[in-house]
């Protein structure tokens, strides 16, 4: 404020000393009148600048009740943010707590249910093992066996698994007994089958003749792979009711016997197959019953 009134002093002398000075430099001497100096010069000094002081004042009051405007503002604006968040925390809580509660209720639901599953598929395990066991009986009797198949075959839902044994629906299935006594049966012809033809010399047809009188039969299992050796160990597996190891010793038969007994040993085989579908199916029930029980 001092700088501007000092400034508006400074002028107004300018200007009054160009006015007194201005014909002197022109060369036309004059007499010269401080009278409207002075009076300037009392009328500035007589200004009031406390107006101006006071609108200054009031500008800067002003400013500073704006600030104090915006700083409410700002706190108001954290306290509504705040607010907000809090408010959203409260409402997000009990949905936070639900969904666990539904989760869980989730978990129990799907422990229960494997819970039945597995009860079910023991259930079913132990069905199929009973109703495979009488198929297994019939089986080994040579009775039919058509409605332990139909159970097995309903229970299990593995029709093709059981194709080796629909062959012996209606008849049966030949026993290790019956086919023992077929085998001893075909034995003297097998023992022979392999040897030479006889020529028709007299001595060769007498040498033929006796061999059909005399027939020497190894007693028991014999060591060695000649054909009488073999015979004599699938008559021992057979006479033992193992038909697995019968059909194990068949394989070392010569050409000609094999040949020879290749009605009979298709019957072994094709019931073999059959014996072994059936422990196939006992095995997998076992299985299963044996994993839910631990």
């Amino acid at each position: 404020m001092k700088a501007v009134l000092a400034g508006a002093v400074a002028g107004a002398a300018f200007g009054a000393l160009a006015a007194l000075f201005l014909p002197v430099l022109r060369g036309r001497p004059r007499t010269i009148d401080l009278a409207p100096l002075e009076t300037r010069l009392s009328a500035l000094e007589k200004r009031d600048t406390g107006a101006d002081a006071a609108r200054l004042q009031a500008l800067g009051d002003q400013i500073a009740e704006l600030q104090r405007q915006l700083a409410g503002q700002r706190e108001a604006l954290s306290a509504v943010k705040q607010t907000a968040t809090t408010g959203v925390s409260n409402e997000i809580a009990p949905l936070a707590a639900r969904v666990q509660g539904l989760e869980q209720s989730g978990q129990a639901l799907a422990t229960k249910v494997s819970g039945v599953a597995s009860g079910q598929t023991t259930s079913i395990a132990a069905s199929l093992l009973a109703a495979t066991q009488s198929l297994r009986s019939a089986f080994e009797r040579g009775a039919p066996l058509q409605p332990e198949l139909k159970a097995v075959e309903a229970i299990s839902g593995k029709g093709d698994r059981l194709m080796a044994l629909k062959p012996y629906a209606t008849a049966g299935a030949p026993t290790v007994r019956a086919l023992a006594e077929r085998f001893r049966a075909l034995r003297p012809g097998l023992v022979n089958a392999d040897a030479a033809p006889a020529s028709n010399g007299i001595l060769d047809r007498l040498a033929a003749t006796a061999g059909s009188i005399v027939k020497v039969t190894p007693v028991g299992a014999q060591p060695g792979s000649d054909t009488a050796s073999v015979l004599s160990r699938i008559d021992a597996a057979l006479q033992r009711g193992d038909a697995d190891l019968a059909l194990s010793e068949a394989a070392g038969l010569p050409e000609k016997p094999a040949q020879a007994a290749s009605a009979w040993l298709g019957e072994l085989k094709a019931r073999q197959a059959a014996a072994a579908v059936l422990r196939g199916l006992e095995n997998d029930a076992l299985q299963v019953i044996s994993a839910a029980s631990r």
